[in-house]
């Protein structure tokens, strides 16, 4: 059974090993919560030059893992990744990105516009379709709808 939440990740320790398109995107969710970024990898792809993270080229090691309050196994290599998520043991949330099953936590497709967030999950079973809700709901709050929501909340508020 799944509890759903959101993380207030600033300035608290997340660690990625991986430095390919999996890890990358990763990061690229991850910079707006401003967290304490690292990421390990044995190579980073193009891209990782425009992410504010302490990066370090090398093979992961279980010390690795130590302090981090979030972790991504986001390596190309399944094994390597479930090594990570047993290393981590229950000392730390983590996320295996290539078997759920691994995981403390899954990540949900997210559509944030202003101050509305929604978050849609389907446990880690079909993420397309999370994806393909996902998009529909972008197309469906726009910047703009929820500008008129804003303006009818004002002047409720002023009514009262």
């Amino acid at each position: 059974m799944t509890y759903p939440v959101m993380l207030q990740l600033k300035n608290r320790p997340v660690l990625i090993i991986g430095g390919g398109k999996v890890a990358l995107y990763k990061a690229q969710q991850l910079i707006p919560a401003e967290p304490q970024l690292t990421v390990i990898a044995t190579e980073f792809r193009i891209g990782w030059e425009e992410i504010p993270a302490k990066k370090i080229q090398k093979c992961y090691e279980k010390a690795d893992l130590a302090g981090q309050f979030l972790i991504f196994a986001a390596t190309d290599d399944a094994a390597v990744n479930a090594e990570i998520c047993a290393d981590a043991g229950s000392n730390a949330l983590v996320n295996d990105c290539s078997d759920q099953t691994h995981s403390t936590f899954t990540n949900m497709a997210v559509v944030k516009r202003d101050a509305l967030t929604i978050a849609i999950s389907t446990q880690g079973k079909n993420p397309a379709y999370a994806k393909m809700l996902r998009q529909e709901l972008e197309n469906l709050f726009t910047h703009e709808r929820l500008a008129g929501i804003e303006q009818q909340l004002a002047s409720r508020q002023k009514k009262k």
